[in-house]
């Protein structure tokens, strides 16, 4: 009978807990580290969390999109608690010959895109005070809070088996040429395979073994409100902004 595979997770973002709750699920033997609380670091907690296939890419990257898209459903339906919301999205951020074409496109691909005039607009979100002419709508479109969507894959994994630790890796160890281990705050961790999920740190990290990652940073603005009452009823993609409304009510 083969031995239980060990696997390190390098960040417990949504991308590390993802990792760890599918590879636990598999049957592997996962140790996440994470050096903040879980999706305490930078890129979760500030993502637009925007379920979507939407413009701008060739078809094989928009099939890829919708099956990420079916993958989030499955998702909801095998983690408990997991906060997924198919709220629509409408949009208006292109200019009229770039919606048409979208339009014309991902319709032929099977996208449900519907086109609305300023009433249907005013339908599908009442409490916008500047609406436009013509607009795109997407119900298949959704949101995953990111932060309570991490902390459900997190806390499913663990039960599942998963060990999850708070620690900051200082280097990946070598032995005979592979990656062996990672060296720790906390001391040497071994183990079979590890993933770095670690977001703009992981470029150094993988650094400690020799490894070039072309990693980028640019910066990025989003504001956060404090809580409201209702205001949006899925995601909206205006010229000058993209906004929607958190569960806990935060634009």
């Amino acid at each position: 009978m083969a031995a239980v595979k060990q696997v390190i997770v390098i960040g417990a973002g949504i991308i590390g807990a993802s990792m760890a709750w599918h590879l636990t699920r598999a049957g592997a033997q996962v140790t996440v580290i994470a050096a903040d609380s879980a999706a305490g670091g930078v890129a979760t907690p500030n993502s637009f969390a925007w379920i979507n296939a939407t413009w701008g890419n060739p078809e094989p990257y928009f099939r890829l999109r919708t099956r990420a898209m079916a993958e989030w459903s499955r998702l909801a339906r095998d983690v408990p608690g997991l906060p997924l919301n198919w709220c629509g999205g409408l949009c208006w951020d292109l200019s009229a010959a770039d919606m048409e074409a979208y339009t014309a496109q991902h319709s032929a691909w099977g996208y449900g895109i519907e086109r609305v005039d300023r009433a249907g607009a005013a339908r599908i979100e009442p409490n916008l005070t500047q609406l436009p002419d013509v607009a795109l709508h997407v119900a298949e479109e959704g949101v995953a809070e990111p932060v309570a969507a991490t902390k459900a894959l997190l806390a499913d994994a663990e039960r599942r088996g998963a060990r999850i630790i708070s620690s900051t890796v200082t280097a990946l160890v070598q032995t005979g040429g592979r990656i062996s281990g990672v060296d720790t705050s906390h001391g040497l961790l071994a183990t079979d395979e590890v993933l770095i999920a670690a977001g703009v740190g992981s470029a150094g990290i993988a650094a400690t073994a020799g490894i070039n990652l072309p990693l980028e940073t640019p910066p990025g603005l989003i504001v956060h409100s404090r809580p409201y009452e209702k205001l949006l009823n899925g995601l909206v993609l205006a010229e000058r902004l993209h906004m929607r409304q958190t569960a806990e009510g935060r634009i």
